[in-house]
């Protein structure tokens, strides 16, 4: 995805990073996590539903935590991580952990319609221009079967968190009502939110059929 205004260990601003700096980053996020990303991201893939042999789609899966995750519940089926940033995407592989990677904009995927059961992404989204992020959940609602269920977790500011901090996007604002409108214009119904922790976790299904306008 070359959207102008990507980072994080997903959809990055040039698409292009040392690979040193993937390496960087997935030692950093261990540490931020304390220890305890593993334990988060495997939640993430419970709330999201994902059953044995689902077919699972991680967009922005950065180093790829959530993706190998996703690939530990779903067991037989095909999860593919998905990421602008080759350098992402190579370190991902060197990771191993049953999924597969792929070099791809986010809003412009290839996959078939109706050809994923299950579509996540965790604190990826917040890295995509706001006027494209729209263009993403369709993409996303076009790939997931009737009755697909998708789950995005973004980051949500601490309440403790002093204002000075929150001029930085990131910290700006819970996400989760604009994530809610977003969902319902692209047709996702069964939305549901929440908080937990630093996430901000919305969940919705593709219905079973979708009417024509």
């Amino acid at each position: 995805m070359h959207l102008p205004k990507h980072g994080h260990g997903g959809q990055h601003r040039s698409g292009h990073m040392p690979l040193h700096a993937a390496r960087t980053y997935e030692a950093a996020t261990r540490i931020a996590w304390l220890g305890r990303r593993s334990a988060a991201y495997r939640q993430l893939v419970d709330d999201a539903g994902v059953r044995p042999g689902d077919d699972v789609l991680d967009l922005g899966c950065g180093t790829g935590a959530l993706t190998r995750a996703a690939a530990e519940a779903s067991g037989t089926g095909q999860v593919t991580g998905v990421d602008l940033a080759p350098e992402m995407v190579a370190h991902a592989r060197r990771l191993g952990g049953g999924a597969s990677y792929v070099e791809a904009d986010i809003s412009r995927l290839t996959l078939p319609d109706g050809s994923v059961d299950v579509v996540v992404s965790a604190l990826a989204l917040h890295h995509v221009d706001p006027e494209a992020r729209d263009a993403v959940l369709a993409s996303a609602f076009r790939v997931l079967k009737p009755e697909g269920r998708l789950l995005i977790a973004e980051f949500v500011p601490p309440r403790w968190l002093p204002d000075v901090a929150r001029s930085h996007r990131m910290m700006a604002a819970d996400p989760r009502a604009d994530l809610v409108d977003r969902m319902a214009r692209a047709g996702f119904r069964a939305i549901e939110s929440r908080r937990r922790g630093i996430f901000a976790i919305v969940r919705a299904i593709r219905p079973l059929s979708v009417a024509l306008i």
